[in-house]
Parts: structure tokens; C-alpha cells; sequence
């Protein structure tokens, strides 16, 4: 099927033409299309029609140049296409783009405070999309342009309250007669081509808006053409019909692509998200009105979190092609089996000391006596150590982390935050902890669902801690492969070793800034240093550990001291 497109561009200018600057400008574009012009090498290469063509061109310029004069220019773009008409699209891109450049920086609103402005910085550098209309225009002055809405009310004075182009010249003074009948031709199309274009993409963006934010239904690039093609026929616009090119910048535009699932939700989880919202902010508030009466080196989080047997990384370079990467591990079994730790922090940014950890044995909730005595002899004095059949804690596990992880700092009255496991209750908390300490202990439990956003551990600590242990598993993977990394008395070094190094001075802002990014009356630390600023500098890397010539593999957060893997294991900087 043949069809014949045309695209016209009418510009109008008034004004005194400054030889100079149309020269610099015009020099500026072509260098930036051509590269700068070596007269040397065309010198012996000029022939008849070339030079035919610049004198033509040197005739129109001189004549613009030497007189004040009105300027009407039209360029028609035709078509001729033997495809179908589903594949209509103008093949010049490099008119495609001047066009839409100059059209969206151009088409803003200067009389019409309430119609939508084409000069925002997002939509400057949009480009019109070529498959779309087979005509379109716009009247541009040197120093003004109309928006829609100002076209219809000149139409309206015009028309219906027959002012006359004079009264109506006192309101728009760049109106000229010549721009009427043109108003009347965009108002019967229902507008500008790029206020179409400008309505059919914020019309999408709603739509995937509503469906991603709202709804998390799955959306794809079938959806965003028919939703294009729907609105464009509402608009007028027959021809257009959402080309894959079309789908890809509009995804660009709006930093759209696509993403893995990793959580399904229900209907169920709407009418739950209402809710957990509303108990979140009842228990900030309540919170932050006891915050006040309490001394924040007394006002705690305590949590569990799981650690793997054996840590792995989640991602590694390889080369580009390779369909399964894979990552040595010494046992598969050790990465489904877990222990738990359950680290405390305090409103002030400490980490307190010992830490509870349990471990996963088949004897249950006690050790048996080879691993027993075995374990007595090597735990750390900042680690406090059981053990379950699970790996998880029990309400007696909690019973001994009260006695000899939290009773020791509760020197005075303290508020203690913890989630909604029924292990950790008020009720329970209270009836466990030490008789003497009962008075110095208030609780209040995080609602379930909501722990993710205002609990300190969950927002920000724990992220830290697991990302220091991963680098351990990852070193010695690579340079010491002899390690047993799932023994117990390994868990034991590297846990001490970590929550040591988060003990430092260093820290403190950190762990402030997981209490005040939780929605807590917390001051605001301001700029701190994270785990990898402080202790995996990447400027250090080239460095020597202090005690011999190996590479630094960290640096110590209490003295700065470089230490490589097999010293940092050796516990040669211990505070």
C-alpha cells in the first residue's frame, strides 16, 4: 500500500538580524554535525556545483542580513512508503530530532498559568516519537508562544464575545491576524501535536502509576501500546500506532524496565497495609512520648537475625554470555542451615556487650558434654552462647539472654523495644528478668508488620553486620580455602570479631542514624561513616598489613591499624 505523509513547520520572525551571531551560531551547529573544517584539505577538492550551492546560500544570507524584514518559512517532509501503514514512520531522525527539540522548548505557557508549561527540565529532552501523526505544526514567534488554552480563549473573544482584533491585541500584543485562522485549525484537532503527545504520556504514566503503586498488578509492553493506541484514538490521532520504538523512549523517559518478582502479595494484603499503617503511627507516637523521660543510653533494641552455616556471595564477575554462574561453596547442606544471633543497640548509638548467639545442634537445648566443654573453653567474653535443635531462639533462650546480656546495663530505668514475637512480651519479659531489675525495665512491643520500617536493627544495623561477615566468608573462599568456615569455633571468631569492630567510637552516628531513619525523637547524626568507609577503604587496598607484607584486607575501627585476613583472624587488634 503506497501513501504520501507530509509534515510541515511554519516559523515566523520579526526582527533585526545581527550578521555576527548568525554566523557564530550557524558555525557552531556545523562543527558540532561536521567537525571543524580544515581549509587545506578542501582547497584543490572544490568543484562547480559545490561552489554554485554556497553562492546561492551567501546570496539568501546577505539579502536577511541587510534588511529588517518578516520571515515566513515552511518545510514539507513527504513520505512514500510501500509498507503497511502500521509500519508509518518518518526515517529522518535527524529532522525528527531538531523538530521535537525545538517544539517542546517552545510550546511553553506564557499567558495561561493553568495549562501545562512544555519547558520542564523532563520534558526538554523528551523527543517526539516519529510513528505518530502524519501532520502537525506550530507557530513560533522569536520571543513568545501561545499555549492551547490561551488559543481557545482568542478564539472565544473572537467568536462568541465578538471582540475585535484590536481589544483583543491589548490582552496578547504578539498576536497577529494571521494566527486566527491557524488557532481555529489546532482547536478543531483538539489541539498541538506535542500537547497530544504530552497528554498521551502522562495519561500512561498515571496508568502504570496506578497499576505498579497501587494495584502491583503485572504490567508489559503489550499493555503500555494498547493503552497508547486506546488514547491516541480518543485524541484523533488514527495513525499512530505505538511502535516498539515508541514503547522503548517512553520507557526511558520514565525510568521504566523490567524486574524480577520477588514478593506476591493478595487482595488481603490492601486492607492489611491500612491497617499496619495506623499502628504505626500510634506506636511512634507513643514511643516518642516516652522517649523524653528516658536517658538514651537507656533505651534499647534488641532483635534476632539469622546467619547461614556458610555465607556465600550473591553475585561475582565473570564473562558476558555465560549462562550459569556458580560459586564454590564447602557444603551445600551449610547454606539452608542457620544459627541465630540477637544483638542490642542503644538510642545513644552503642552496641552493647555480650552478644546472645545459638547455635544449631541435634541435642537440643543443651550441648553434649565433648562439644559442651569444648564450647566453655572458647567462647569469647563478648559472646553469650546456646543452643536449639532449630538454631532459632526459645522463651528460655530469652530467659538467658535477660540474665546475662541485658540485666548487666540496666543500671537504671530503661525502655526496651522489641517486636511482637511471644517470646518477648511485656508480661513475659517482666515475670523472666532478674527480681531486682523488674522496676528498672518498660517495654513496649513493635506492631507486627511494621518492623522493617521503625525498628533500628532491621532498618539499618543489621545490613551493616551481615555485609562485614559476607566479606570474611568471601576472602577466605578465595585466598584461604583450607578454613573450615562452618565449624562452630569459626562462628564464634568472626562474630566476636565483627561486633567487636561495631563497638567502635566510629560507629556511633551509624547506629544513631538506624533510631532517627526509624521515625524516633533521635538528634540527627548528620554525615557518618558506614562499614565499608571504615573499615574496607578502597584507598587503602594497595596498602600492607602492619604486621607482615601481605595486603591490607581492613582496617581496624578502633586504632586504624591495616591488617590483612590471617591477622584480623588472629585477633591481633581485639578492643
Amino acid at each position: 500500500m503506497c501513501y504520501n505523509s507530509e509534515v510541515s513547520i511554519i516559523f515566523f520572525y520579526t526582527m533585526e538580524i545581527d550578521p555576527r551571531q548568525v554566523f557564530f551560531l550557524f558555525e557552531t551547529y556545523f562543527n558540532n554535525q561536521f567537525g571543524s573544517v580544515d581549509p587545506e584539505e578542501f582547497r584543490e577538492k572544490l568543484d562547480y556545483h559545490h561552489a554554485e550551492i554556497a553562492s546561492h546560500l551567501w546570496d539568501l544570507f546577505e539579502k536577511l542580513c541587510n534588511n529588517s524584514i518578516e520571515v515566513e518559512t515552511e518545510e514539507t517532509l513527504y513520505i512514500d512508503s510501500k509498507s503497511d501503514e502500521s509500519d508509518f514512520e518518518i526515517q529522518n531522525d535527524n529532522l525528527e530530532s531538531n523538530l521535537s527539540q525545538k517544539f517542546m522548548s517552545q510550546a511553553s505557557v506564557s499567558d495561561d498559568s493553568e495549562s501545562p508549561s512544555f519547558t520542564e527540565p523532563d520534558l526538554k529532552k523528551q523527543k517526539l516519537e516519529a510513528d505518530c501523526y502524519d501532520y502537525f505544526d506550530e507557530v513560533e514567534f522569536s520571543d513568545h508562544t501561545f499555549s492551547f488554552e490561551t488559543m481557545k480563549k482568542i478564539i472565544q473573544l473572537k467568536d462568541e464575545q465578538h471582540r475585535t482584533l484590536k481589544s483583543i491585541q491589548n490582552l496578547y500584543p504578539k498576536l497577529h491576524a494571521k494566527h486566527i485562522t491557524r488557532f481555529r485549525r489546532y482547536i478543531e484537532a483538539k489541539g498541538t501535536f506535542p500537547m497530544k503527545m504530552y497528554e498521551l504520556e502522562q495519561y500512561i504514566k498515571n496508568r502504570i502509576n496506578n497499576s505498579r503503586k497501587n494495584d502491583f498488578t503485572a504490567v508489559h509492553d503489550i499493555h503500555i501500546r494498547r493503552w497508547a493506541i486506546q488514547k491516541a484514538r480518543e485524541m484523533g490521532l488514527e495513525k499512530f500506532k505505538a511502535s516498539h520504538k515508541f514503547v522503548s523512549n517512553l520507557k526511558r523517559r520514565l525510568r521504566i524496565n523490567s524486574h524480577k518478582v520477588t514478593h506476591l502479595v493478595t487482595r488481603k494484603h490492601f486492607i492489611e497495609k491500612e491497617t499496619i499503617d495506623q499502628n504505626l503511627r500510634v506506636f511512634l507516637e507513643l514511643a516518642n512520648s516516652k522517649l523524653a523521660s528516658f536517658n538514651l543510653d537507656f533505651v534499647l533494641n534488641s532483635d534476632q537475625s539469622g546467619f547461614l552455616k556458610e555465607f556465600h556471595s550473591s553475585r561475582t564477575l565473570s564473562y558476558k554470555g555465560e549462562k550459569h554462574t556458580k560459586v564454590l561453596v564447602n557444603s551445600i547442606a551449610n547454606t539452608t542451615h542457620s544459627y541465630t544471633i540477637q544483638p542490642t543497640i542503644t538510642a545513644s548509638g552503642k552496641l552493647l556487650s555480650p552478644m546472645l548467639i545459638c547455635l544449631q545442634e541435634t541435642t537440643g537445648n543443651e550441648f553434649g558434654p565433648v562439644v559442651g566443654a569444648q564450647v566453655a573453653e572458647n567462647t569469647p567474653n563478648n559472646l553469650v552462647v546456646v543452643c536449639s535443635k532449630s538454631g532459632k531462639l526459645t522463651k528460655e533462650h530469652v530467659k538467658t539472654w535477660l540474665k546475662d546480656c541485658l540485666s548487666p546495663h540496666m543500671t537504671q530505668k530503661s525502655l526496651l523495644l522489641t517486636d511482637s514475637w511471644s517470646g518477648q512480651t511485656d508480661d513475659f519479659l517482666k515475670d523472666s528478668i532478674l527480681p531486682e531489675k523488674r522496676e528498672f525495665l518498660e517495654s513496649i512491643t513493635i506492631p507486627a508488620g511494621t518492623t522493617g520500617i521503625c525498628q533500628p536493627l532491621d532498618v539499618y544495623f543489621f545490613r551493616q553486620y551481615k555485609g562485614f561477615v559476607r566479606r570474611i566468608y568471601d576472602e577466605i573462599m578465595l585466598e584461604f580455602e583450607e578454613v573450615q568456615v562452618y565449624n562452630r569455633l569459626f562462628f564464634f571468631l568472626i562474630h566476636s570479631l565483627v561486633h567487636n569492630q561495631l563497638t567502635a567510637e566510629i560507629f556511633r552516628p551509624m547506629l544513631q542514624y538506624a533510631w532517627f531513619k526509624s521515625g524516633y525523637s533521635v538528634p540527627d547524626p548528620g554525615k557518618f561513616k558506614n562499614v565499608n568507609e571504615v573499615c574496607f577503604n578502597k584507598k587503602e587496598i594497595s596498602a600492607n598489613c602492619v604486621n607482615c607484607e601481605n595486603l591490607a584486607f581492613m582496617e581496624c575501627a578502633h586504632c586504624n591499624k591495616l591488617l590483612c585476613l590471617k591477622h584480623f583472624l588472629e585477633k591481633v587488634c581485639f578492643h
